[in-house]
């Protein structure tokens, strides 16, 4: 049975029914020529997905850091969409300057906006830069296409689990 994915590679489920070498061989052929090669089009976590469960061989050192890099747009658009659901829950008076005259007689805000937003994009941007040094490492090392992969997911991963961190931390303070 064969169909097309959203990458438009076709899959073949009757794998058994050719030769595992051609199969390696022709693994390379379809990545080589996916969207993932141009940069400037972001894949989704999805997509991503998708061509690790086909990347079987090794590709070359350009085409492993333009999945690296895919991987920093969709955390880059996690942190994006952290800060739109942030900006619904917090209320209005962060978004003004402390002390200014229009808030006299008010409490100051525990935090301004400004200050939150700050706080998302340098703790995204730290661990990005820990991650990609990281990702280099194993890079230098040759590391096998495997733990290559299993890195990448894990990082995407971390990345969830941050977003997930800030959104609790400031829900809970933009709601006291």
């Amino acid at each position: 049975e064969t169909y097309k994915n959203n990458l438009g590679f076709v899959k073949n489920d009757n794998i058994y029914s050719r030769n595992l070498a051609q199969l390696t061989l022709s693994n390379y052929e379809l990545i080589k020529d996916s969207k993932y090669e141009n940069i400037t089009e972001q894949l989704t976590k999805e997509e991503l997905y998708e061509l690790f469960d086909l990347l079987i061989q090794e590709p070359p050192r350009t085409y492993l850091l333009n999945l690296w890099n895919h991987k920093n747009g969709i955390c880059r658009q996690g942190t994006n969409e952290l800060l739109k659901r942030l900006k619904v829950i917090a209320p209005k008076l962060t978004y003004r300057r402390t002390g200014s005259a229009s808030q006299r007689g008010k409490a100051p805000p525990k935090i301004t906006w400004q200050g939150c937003s700050y706080d998302c994009n340098m703790m995204a941007s730290t661990l990005e830069t820990e991650q990609t040094n990281r990702f280099y490492n194993i890079l230098n090392k040759k590391a096998p296409i495997d733990e290559i992969k299993n890195f990448i997911l894990s990082c995407i991963d971390e990345f969830d689990k941050l977003h997930n961190d800030l959104y609790e931390k400031y829900e809970r303070i933009f709601t006291q």
